[in-house]
């Protein structure tokens, strides 16, 4: 057992680092295509919410798109240009966002990612959240490329499936379902379970699996707002 603990905290400090260098090379190419001349930044925010197609646009106000460019996606790649798009949107008033633009997959070119950001009145924040909710479960695959493995191998209630890279896959389920979300064996997998709600924001669920001899495998959650920015930019499995 202290081995495997060992072995566990080491992949978790690669994949930290890995987030942490990826992550924090794109401050300097996060772009401001175009901005809304008439909106005065009057407030600081902090939030980055994902905006729903259906909220009432008169409940918003634009106020810039951003772009990012890039040439691969490595792991922590995506992970870390969210984190920049977040901090850049707030740096000009923004505290919320949609997917205008992306291309992760064009082989030879600049792969882009472009989103409108804007100001959404905190007194419909709810409203909008109320929105996105399902019961339903998302699952990421490899958000990166991976030499070592051609995806994950999870399941979604005794349904196995194969996680291919930077893809994702949608599962409906239904109000008060009992799910379980897991990934690799019983000894060296990991299983988490929860009750499926209509009236709740769906779950977002990504993976991280030890190669070599230690196959270790993690369950892991991401909030509304990162997985809908994947499942806006990500092919479905």
């Amino acid at each position: 057992m202290e081995g495997q603990g060992r072995t566990k905290c080491f992949v978790l400090f690669l994949l930290l680092t890995a987030l942490f260098v990826n992550g924090s090379s794109y401050a300097q190419k996060i772009r401001i295509r175009a901005s809304n001349k008439d909106f005065d930044q009057v407030r600081i925010v902090s939030k980055f919410d994902c905006v729903n197609d259906d909220m009432d646009t008169s409940k918003y106000i634009w106020v810039a798109d951003l772009s990012v460019e890039f040439d691969t996606v490595l792991p922590g790649t995506l992970e870390g240009i969210y984190r920049e798009f977040w901090t850049r949107a707030n740096h000009v008033g923004a505290n919320a966002f949609k997917v205008k633009d992306s291309d992760l997959y064009t082989v030879g070119e600049k792969r882009f990612i472009t989103l409108s950001v804007y100001w959404l009145r905190m007194e419909y924040r709810d409203e909008n959240m109320t929105l996105f909710n399902s019961p339903d479960v998302y699952y990421f695959g490899l958000l990166g490329h991976h030499v070592d493995l051609d995806g994950y191998d999870v399941s979604f209630n005794g349904q196995d499936l194969l996680l291919r890279e930077l893809t994702y896959h949608h599962f409906s389920a239904e109000d008060n379902e009992k799910v379980e979300v897991s990934i690799g064996g019983r000894s060296r997998g990991d299983i988490t379970t929860f009750i499926a709600e209509a009236k709740t924001l769906p779950r977002y669920f990504y993976f991280k699996q030890a190669t070599g001899s230690f196959k270790n495998a993690w369950v892991y959650e991401y909030d509304w707002n990162m997985g809908e920015f994947l499942v806006s930019i990500l092919e479905k499995n």
